[in-house]
């Protein structure tokens, strides 16, 4: 479904309805199967951000890893705007070039996007053309390179959808890729997915007391099945 209303924009008010006939619903027989957590510079727990060469090359080495696996990265990061429409003023993202670096430390990310590739060679100079001086440094990243990333905000943003995100963003977080068994595709009339997960997990909560604790999830089979896996958390 296309990030617009029935009136092409992205006014909240307009229509959002969908013609079931130009766009069918569908089931995704697909079994999740495991998660890859990827290392990253900033720790938006402790709000602390290791520019030591050491970390920086596990970094570039893991994301770049799973990229040449097949595996897209899903990301948080802090950006100007967490929604379309949204933007008055640039302080990150440069709209000239679509090409976006956080160069504070410290901010809780507000956007989630996914890395489909990189650019070893991405002028770092991309990120504050158009800028001079104190303005142009500060927005300058320590040197070339950038991660391809797709938006969710359909191709009418950025270069048709897609903008780049240097390698020295201080606030790139919670990288994971996914895995998933498609093997049942091929009968999918057979195949039943009993599966109760919120990934990825956008929080997780503790809670402690004296006394013995039970929690238990139910499931009530429909037919005859055969249990293949079983995971928690």
């Amino acid at each position: 479904a296309p990030y617009q209303n029935s009136a092409g924009t992205d006014d909240k008010s307009g229509d959002w309805s969908l013609d079931e006939n130009d766009t069918p619903r569908f089931m995704q027989f697909v079994e999740f199967e495991e998660s890859n957590l990827l290392p990253t510079p900033y720790n938006e727990k402790t709000r602390t951000y290791d520019d030591s060469p050491e970390t920086f090359a596990v970094y570039l080495d893991a994301f770049k890893s799973e990229l040449k696996a097949g595996r897209a990265i899903s990301v948080g990061f802090y950006a100007d705007t967490s929604m379309p429409g949204q933007l008055e003023t640039t302080v990150y993202i440069n709209t000239d070039t679509w090409a976006h670096y956080t160069y504070e430390d410290g901010l809780i990310s507000n956007h989630g996007v996914t890395i489909v590739g990189y650019d070893d060679e991405y002028p770092k100079e991309n990120f504050s053309k158009g800028l001079e001086g104190e303005a142009a440094a500060m927005r300058t990243p320590a040197g070339d390179g950038a991660w391809i990333a797709k938006n969710s905000w359909g191709t009418a943003w950025g270069n048709e959808g897609y903008f780049y995100l240097s390698y020295y963003d201080k606030c790139i977080c919670a990288a994971e890729t996914y895995d998933f068994d498609v093997t049942s595709l091929s009968n999918p009339e057979n195949y039943y997915i009993n599966q109760y997960d919120y990934m990825p997990s956008a929080a997780q909560e503790k809670y402690y007391d004296d006394n013995v604790m039970k929690m238990a999830n139910v499931f009530t089979a429909e037919a005859d099945q055969t249990i293949r896996a079983l995971s928690c958390e």
